[in-house]
């Protein structure tokens, strides 16, 4: 029976990871909640982006659906150019607190407008 020491194993994880993705020393932990934190937003995507369409279809249907599409890319487009000026002018912790600012504040003013049924007039 081979002897399976969990330093043995450690060692030679690190060794794959340091290998294959040029992981270096004490870099381990934070590589770990970098792919976790993408491993969760993946999977949130993959569950709301289903859910939106089908809400979508299901209150404005299958003929303003490209509408849509060209309005997220236009809307993502304009989104991705403020960020790269963004990024010439400002710092990397300023843009990210901002960013995080303004997300929640919009996430706020979506809430007291489903609550107050804006859309239904």
């Amino acid at each position: 029976m081979i002897n399976l020491d969990k330093s043995v194993l450690e060692k030679s994880f690190k060794n794959v990871l340091s290998t294959s993705f040029d992981i270096r020393e004490g870099e381990y932990t934070r590589t770990f909640f970098m792919t976790f934190y993408i491993f969760l937003i993946i999977s949130a995507n993959l569950i709301l982006k289903p859910t939106v369409i089908s809400l979508f279809l299901s209150e404005f249907g299958i003929e303003q659906l490209p509408i849509a599409f060209i309005f997220v890319a236009v809307f993502a487009a304009g989104v991705i150019t403020f960020y790269s000026y963004s990024l010439t002018v400002a710092s990397i912790k300023v843009i990210i607190k901002r960013t995080l600012f303004y997300s929640n504040i919009s996430f706020l003013l979506f809430w007291i407008l489903l609550e107050i049924n804006f859309l239904s007039g």
